[in-house]
């Protein structure tokens, strides 16, 4: 904690962001029925909201103290009332996290176990190729990279549900063969009678 403590920076919060609740509601509702309105570049969910806002920031902003209230950003919602005392914030970015993996948003998708009903992570998600190929997609996830680390730091826990797979790439581990069947059993499966052949 002193290490956090060092590179923390010396203002408290990253100041406001407006939250529009309604067009957020919205955006999720059309990709839910046409996925081309979940592509990246097209989706407007309160994930893409907060990093409209936010993601231009240097990663240093990030090391903010928390504001008075507990929050790293104050949320004004646009077209509704309400003052935010620590509670708007906590939604939005609790909102924001479970939207960057929302299976109607193509940030992420479900691991080849999970569509396939077998094996094992059936309930996390891997980085999606097209977002991985793509300027827009990179910064997304370098915007979540961020948010991952303010998360660490202020002890705002939030679901980041990624296969272990990628977390290991994380933090730098080296991948085994477990690592492969636990997102990809029939792969991994091929893999193995390939190699025993």
């Amino acid at each position: 904690s002193a290490a956090l403590r060092g590179s923390e920076e010396s203002r408290d919060g990253m100041g406001s962001i407006n939250f529009d609740n309604g067009a957020a509601f919205q955006s999720a509702e059309v990709a839910r029925r046409d996925a081309s309105q979940g592509a990246v570049g097209v989706y407007r969910g309160a994930f893409v909201q907060l990093f409209e806002q936010l993601g231009k920031h240097p990663a240093s902003r990030f090391r903010v103290r928390l504001n008075g209230h507990g929050c790293l950003f104050k949320v004004d919602m646009v077209g509704e009332a309400g003052i935010d005392q620590g509670g708007l914030f906590r939604d939005v970015f609790s909102r924001s996290v479970e939207d960057a993996f929302a299976p109607h948003f193509a940030l992420f998708t479900a691991t080849p176990n999970a569509r396939r009903g077998t094996g094992a992570s059936l309930d996390k998600a891997l980085p999606h190729p097209v977002a991985v190929a793509s300027p827009a997609g990179l910064a997304l996830f370098e915007f979540l990279g961020r948010i991952l680390g303010a998360t660490l730091r202020h002890r705002l826990y939030q679901p980041f549900d990624m296969a272990s797979l990628v977390w290991k790439q994380l933090a730098g581990e080296t991948l085994r063969r477990g690592d492969l069947s636990s997102v990809d059993l029939r792969v991994a499966t091929q893999l193995d009678a390939v190699a025993g052949a």
